[in-house]
């Protein structure tokens, strides 16, 4: 009976809470924390008791032990605070960060909504884009052709070819001028929706637009992408005589083809100098460029009129050309930033002479001035 008494005892106060404790100040130290307090998580609580368990050896003092499970409540206590307030810190910068990454994002599908409603979708866009790719591929490729036979010197194999192309088209019509008719011929190309520049041929006293025509220039220019126009000056080819002013002509033509102010390349040989060098002297403004072929009237002005000129120039004569070719050559040299170009073996009509060379030039040149 004592045994079992005492055993009794034992297992009800094995349920007890232990006794208060003071600690190194003599303030009473429960074994939880009061209730004010933030209790740890259950699963610490268990280790805790195991580790008090495992710390009730016999070897330890009752004094020891409590110290302790006191240091050991009071760090694990600290270390439950540090990784909440920790928690707590990280849960917010996910917040915060959170939010910016929300905030970016709707900016950015306003901004592409707004972009969308400005610049609707429109196939005809893409196909349009996509042809005129197509057009430079093919504006490319055409004059890789021409370059090569420029390096040949094959102009009548060239000319064949251009002449069988079906894109280029020649248009045959008359323009009014003053009330008088002034008849052109031009090249077109149907590849091409943009011309890259204009280009006006004027011709000499024993030529026409017809020139310019049956030696391929315009069809030439036009698959290289220019707009080429040839005209037929008064009293000649299809156009007849009427009074004019040689000075304001090529002003009024243009105004014909609807080029207004626009600037373009004048083409002038010969006895068409007579309209084109008052234009340059006077009205230097309407010129892009100027290519001219041993022109007439140079010997009209100043060597001061010409080193007042602007325009991009370009001199061609032939080398056997001992006439005008030579004569213009002493007048146009004073323009200043001129290129000059002799044909080797060619006479007063230089592109009659050297086609290639002359169309070669001529490209080269119309290159520079509408880059």
């Amino acid at each position: 009976m004592p045994m079992l008494r005492r055993q009794g005892r034992r297992n009800r106060g094995a349920g007890r809470a232990p006794p208060p404790v003071k600690n190194m100040e003599g303030r009473k130290c429960h074994s939880a924390p009061p209730a004010s307090q933030d209790k740890p998580p259950a699963n610490q609580w268990l280790k805790l008791n195991a580790a008090e368990k495992l710390t009730g050896i016999p070897l330890l003092s009752q004094k020891t032990f409590k110290n302790i499970r006191i240091a050991w409540r009071c760090i694990v206590n600290i270390n439950y605070r540090q990784d909440k307030k920790r928690t707590e810190n990280t849960m917010t910068g996910s917040v915060k960060v959170n939010s910016q990454a929300i905030c970016a994002v709707m900016f950015i599908v306003i901004v592409l909504g707004g972009l969308y409603l400005y610049y609707p979708y429109k196939e005809d866009d893409i196909t349009s884009a996509r042809q005129r790719v197509e057009d430079e591929d093919d504006k490319t490729s055409k004059q890789v052709m021409l370059e090569d036979n420029f390096k040949t010197g094959k102009w009548e194999e060239m000319k064949t070819k251009m002449f069988d192309d079906k894109s280029l088209t020649i248009k045959e019509e008359r323009v009014k001028v003053d009330g008088n008719e002034v008849f052109y011929r031009e090249c077109q190309s149907s590849e091409i929706s943009q011309p890259r520049g204009v280009l006006l041929f004027l011709h000499g006293q024993a030529f026409s637009s017809k020139t310019w025509k049956e030696l391929g220039t315009l069809h030439f220019m036009a698959s290289a992408g220019y707009r080429p126009i040839a005209v037929d000056l008064p009293g000649f080819g299809e156009t007849k005589q009427f009074t004019n002013d040689a000075a304001t002509l090529v002003l009024k033509l243009k105004e014909s083809f609807e080029l207004g102010d626009t600037p373009v390349i004048i083409i002038s040989p010969s006895m068409s100098g007579k309209f084109s060098i008052p234009l340059l002297i006077t009205h230097p403004e309407a010129f892009k460029g100027y290519v001219p072929v041993a022109p007439v009237g140079t010997n009209l002005y100043k060597e001061s009129n010409y080193q007042k000129v602007e325009v991009p120039t370009c001199i061609i004569y032939g080398e056997k050309d001992t006439g005008l070719g030579q004569e213009s050559l002493s007048k146009l040299s004073n323009i200043p930033g001129k290129e000059v170009h002799e044909l080797k073996g060619a006479g007063h009509p230089a592109y009659l002479d050297a086609p290639a060379e002359f169309h070669n030039i001529l490209l080269n040149f119309s290159k520079k001035v509408y880059a």
